[in-house]
């Protein structure tokens, strides 16, 4: 696997810090909207904030399609700017673009979750190598090739890596997010106790009578943790993909 060699591509090269800075800021954006929205409730909110989530979350797919295509030719973190809503006007990224779009609306209707969450699943290898067929020199010549070079195999052996990829994520956010409140939670029980502000035994219920707003809090900083770290791993998956086949043709060596 590349992942090792994907992580160094991503967490190294000229202005990484401000990269990874701006590009956390984007995904803080989205986290904090996903997080306001599962803290009210999709069914207590009003027809435009809807629509205004919709909005969000169309507009960062859009950007992201731009975004891992220019990664897949630059092989390095790209800068956020416009260009990754630029190169998405092209023929194959627009198919890209036009397939996400519509699975990641079905998302919105409670009765497609599931079967969404299969295409995608199944598409998933199918979309990503026309994005890396495209990143080769931006040449749409170059993205039927690029798909044909991939069997059942290997679709079934991305498919099970992209599984393996996010189970991971989700564990490690999951994790940072625990470590997280259980240290702070514990330091300030320490301290209170140390100083005689609380009584050990007043732990419990001061933690109980703060719940909705412990809770609240952990929504938002995993919103945004995990927008990022997904981001992140989607990277690493879309890296995979490219480099199992690129080495078996010469037409598909020219990026690094």
């Amino acid at each position: 696997m590349f992942v090792k060699e994907a992580f160094k591509k991503i967490y190294s090269g000229e202005d990484v810090s401000s990269r990874h800075l701006a590009l956390f800021s984007l995904c803080g954006i989205v986290g904090l909207y996903d997080a306001y929205i599962l803290n009210s409730g999709i069914d207590s909110i009003g027809l435009y904030e809807k629509i205004g989530y919709a909005i969000v979350w169309i507009l960062y797919s859009i950007y992201f399609v731009g975004y891992e295509t220019i990664f897949l030719h630059e092989r390095k973190l790209p800068e956020i700017d416009t260009n990754s809503f630029k190169i998405v006007c092209n023929k194959p990224l627009m198919l890209v673009v036009g397939i996400s779009i519509l699975m990641l609306i079905a998302k919105f209707l409670p009765e497609f979750v599931g079967i969404t969450f299969i295409l995608e699943l199944l598409l998933a290898v199918p979309l990503t190598a026309i994005q890396a067929g495209y990143s080769f020199n931006y040449n749409s010549d170059n993205v039927l090739p690029f798909v044909k070079l991939f069997s059942i195999g290997d679709y079934i052996m991305l498919m099970l890596k992209r599984i393996l990829f996010f189970t991971c994520a989700y564990i490690f956010v999951s994790t940072v997010i625990f470590i997280i409140f259980f240290v702070v939670g514990f330091i300030i029980g320490f301290s209170g106790v140390s100083l005689h502000l609380i009584d050990a035994s007043d732990i419990s219920m001061i933690v109980s009578s703060y719940q909705v707003i412990i809770t609240k809090l952990s929504n938002y900083i995993s919103g945004i943790l995990f927008v990022y770290v997904l981001s992140i791993i989607c990277l690493v998956w879309d890296y995979e993909l490219i480099k199992m086949k690129e080495r078996y043709n010469e037409d598909f060596q020219n990026n690094d």
